[in-house]
This record gives structure tokens, C-alpha cells and sequence, in this order.
């Protein structure tokens, strides 16, 4: 993750809740999809226009990493349009086989 983002960085991280995938030395984390300050929100998106909306949320809130991990990954294939959508606006950074995929919400 290091390598990946930098120090001070704030990611949204699809956590199913669990506070303890958000401990990430030097960076500020939340939950996707998360409320207006940042807790999980206790359920996943109805559909992709939900998540993309959540994305997009994100993005005007400044949040500039979002981090699906490897047990997260069903939502490319479950909510198509917004793997569409990432694809098209937030260049993937990594994708690791032990850790997930790491995509930038906001421009380099």
C-alpha cells in the first residue's frame, strides 16, 4: 500500500464494516460506501447507479483512492457500469494478488 499511495493520502476502502482494514499507517481511510463522515453505512449499493453515485461522492469530498479488496472484487462483475466507470475515470494504480485493487478517485 506504501508504494502505492503516498503518505497523507485518503482512501475509501470497501470494508463490509470492518474498522480494522481502515488502520493504515499515515493514511486517512473511510469506508465505501461510507456517510457524510466517513462510517460504513451498513449495506451495498442497491445497484451500480448507486455505487458510481457513492464514487462520485467521494471524489467531490476529495477522497483520492479507492481500495477494493480481493474479497471486494465481485463488485466488477456484480455491478458492471461501475467497473465501467472506474475503468473510464479512475485509473487503476495496482492491482495486487494479495491485497486487491487500488484505483485514483482524483488526477495525478
Amino acid at each position: 500500500m506504501k508504494q502505492n499511495t503516498p503518505a497523507g493520502a485518503c482512501l475509501a476502502i470497501a470494508s463490509k464494516g470492518d474498522d480494522e482494514l481502515l488502520q493504515l499507517e499515515q493514511r486517512e481511510t473511510r469506508h465505501f460506501p461510507c456517510d457524510d463522515h466517513g462510517r460504513y453505512v451498513g449495506y451495498h449499493p442497491a445497484d451500480a447507479a448507486e455505487a458510481i453515485a457513492r464514487i462520485q461522492a467521494l471524489q467531490k469530498a476529495g477522497v483520492e483512492f479507492l481500495l477494493l479488496p480481493k474479497s471486494s472484487l465481485w463488485w466488477l462483475n456484480y455491478y458492471y457500469e461501475f467497473a465501467v466507470y472506474l475503468d473510464q475515470h479512475c485509473p487503476r494504480v495496482a492491482q495486487l494478488a494479495t491485497l486487491g485493487h487500488i484505483y485514483r478517485l482524483k488526477p495525478a
